[in-house]
C-alpha cells in the first residue's frame, strides 16, 4: 500500500465516471451562461480533481500489470 494522500476514499465515490462527466458538462454550461458562477467553479474543480484521481489510479493499476522491458535486470542498473 502507498502512503500518499490520494490513497484515501474517493470524495465523489458515489458517482460513476459517466455521471461526473455529465455533471462537468452541466457545470461548464452554467458557467458559460453565468448562472451561479461561484458554485459552478467550485463544482468544476471538485469534478476535475476526482476525474484526475481516478485516471491516475487506473494508470497505476495498469502499470503494475505491465511486464518488465528487460526481465532479470535491475531497474537501477539501467
Amino acid at each position: 500500500m502507498t502512503t500518499d494522500p490520494e490513497s484515501g476514499p474517493l470524495a465523489l465515490g458515489f458517482m460513476t465516471t459517466r455521471e461526473l462527466l455529465v455533471h462537468r458538462r452541466l457545470a461548464q454550461r452554467a458557467l458559460r451562461r453565468r448562472r451561479t458562477p461561484d458554485q459552478a467553479t467550485a463544482m468544476l474543480a471538485r469534478i476535475e480533481a476526482e476525474l484526475a484521481r481516478r485516471r491516475n489510479g487506473r494508470m497505476v493499476r495498469a502499470a503494475a500489470k505491465m511486464q518488465p522491458l528487460y526481465p532479470g535486470w535491475d531497474k537501477d542498473a539501467l
